[in-house]
């Protein structure tokens, strides 16, 4: 009696703590929600720079020079030094405008930045004298050629990803693109090296490339291309856009003798935004494989579905993203065997007797062989009529075409919760 009493004491005890520790948790996290905090910078990103001049071609220190992202709202204010040049790294792909302003001089707007994932864009601003109520805008973009970085890469853009059809919506597959990736067709497709397709980056291993997503390592336990068990990798309407870099690249990214594939995931923003997706296939309109039966044709059945939501928490301060996509795949796989001949199943008959006077273990085994004839595979087996027994001996037997019910199922989801920087 006193055991039980004991027992339950432990049990409420156990269950307050608990019940403090998730309080504290929500409470942490709200605190964090709702407070203007800096964030952490992100060590993925592109960078803005350049030189500010006057009139004249003579370098202009002091500008304050104020960088806003069109998206969050998010600002950086910096000064130019003594050569009248500026540097903002580490900042999220996205549209950017800069503002440089200093007294005596009219005040320049520069719209219409696209800043893409892995660009040091270059952006060089001339102020003139005036007023300080004068304000010059220039909308243009910054030039797409990098001429700050030696190296070979490429970008697959928002756009692309969205736009170009993906069967499976498997998001590395768009990586082939870029000149000098191919896929690695016989770097093989199992369990222990993963069944997402390989790819090669001029002409290395596929366990020589590397995955990231936010700056994190995503490759699978082989140092392979990563993905489910299905052999995809979702989160299509997750990634903003990625960059495959393949030659001469920094050092920063390292230990990849092959290539990097460099991917950055979406963030919320100020205006509310979502969209929801179902693809189905099935095997309605295909037709029947050369190996399959007259009249029977393998049904197969893909629903792969999923949604996207994003907007502000608090308006330029706190936004939050999330993606749901799921994958659902019944393909029945063709297995090709062969049986032995009637000739053959003939000899074992005239042989087992004699091998079960003189190995009595022998002649089990050979019956236990010839018994188990039973499968979980759902065979149609095409076979001639019964014969008897003759001295023909031909070397393959009839043949047998098994169904296997194959079902897939991949689940992908992600959620963020950022304040501005």
């Amino acid at each position: 009696m006193r055991r039980i009493i004991r027992q339950s004491r432990d049990v409420r005890r156990c269950r307050v703590s608990v019940r403090r520790s998730l309080v504290g948790l929500v409470l942490l996290f709200v605190f964090q929600w709702l407070l203007p905090g800096r964030a952490a910078a992100q060590n993925i990103g592109g960078s803005i720079h350049g030189t500010i001049t006057d009139s004249s071609h003579a370098t202009v220190p002091g500008v304050t020079v104020v960088i806003r992202n069109v998206w969050t709202g998010a600002t950086r204010e910096l000064a130019t030094d003594g050569a009248g040049t500026y540097r903002a790294p580490l900042l999220p792909p996205g549209e950017y405008e800069i503002r440089a302003s200093l007294t005596g001089f009219q005040t320049v707007d520069r719209r219409g930045i696209e800043l893409a994932l892995g660009q040091d864009a270059i952006v060089d601003l001339t102020l003139t004298l005036g007023r300080v109520e004068q304000e010059v805008v220039v909308v243009a973009s910054a030039p797409q050629v990098n001429l700050a970085s030696g190296a070979v890469s490429g970008l697959v853009s928002e756009h692309e990803i969205r736009a170009l059809p993906l069967n499976g919506r498997s998001f590395q597959q768009l990586a082939l693109l870029q000149p000098g990736v191919q896929a690695a067709l016989a770097a093989g497709n199992d369990v222990v090296g993963g069944r997402t397709p390989k790819i090669s980056i001029n002409g290395a291993r596929p366990e020589q490339n590397n995955f990231l997503l936010d700056g994190t390592d995503i490759n699978n336990v082989y140092n392979k291309t990563p993905g489910s068990a299905a052999g995809v990798l979702l989160g299509v309407d997750a990634v903003l856009e990625f960059q495959v870099l393949t030659n001469a690249y920094s050092a920063e990214f390292g230990r990849s003798a092959g290539g990097v594939i460099n991917a950055v995931t979406r963030s919320g923003t100020n205006d509310v935004h979502g969209s929801a997706f179902e693809f189905h296939r099935n095997s309605a309109l295909d037709a029947r494989n050369f190996f399959d039966p007259v009249g029977m044709k393998p049904r197969f059945t893909r629903h792969q579905f999923g949604a996207v939501a994003g907007g502000p928490v608090r308006r330029d301060r706190t936004f939050f993203f999330g993606v749901y996509e799921a994958l659902i795949e019944r393909d029945p796989s063709r297995c090709i065997r062969r049986f032995p001949s009637t000739s053959t199943s003939c000899f074992r008959a005239r042989t087992a007797p004699r091998l079960a006077a003189a190995r009595p273990s022998i002649s089990s085994r050979v019956r236990n062989r010839r018994t188990s004839t039973s499968t979980r595979d759902v065979s149609i087996i095409a076979s001639r009529p019964p014969t008897a027994c003759s001295s023909a001996s031909p070397t393959t037997g009839p043949r047998s075409i098994a169904f296997r019910p194959t079902n897939r199922q991949s689940l992908s989801s992600s959620s963020a919760l950022g304040t501005r920087t």
